[in-house]
């Protein structure tokens, strides 16, 4: 018979998978913010008139 985790153990690991996965959503999620953002500044910057 296999010998089971604490409780609390089985919640702290859940824990863990679940902020280890909303951190990489939102650092995914800014980072293209942030590319968008700056592929907008940089095609108005682009387009200069002498």
């Amino acid at each position: 018979m296999p010998q089971m985790s604490p409780m609390w153990w089985d919640i702290m690991y859940i824990n863990f998978i679940i902020i280890f996965l909303l951190t990489n959503m939102i650092n995914y999620w800014m980072k293209n913010k942030i590319s968008k953002k700056y592929n907008k500044i940089k095609n108005k910057n682009m387009t200069w008139l002498w």
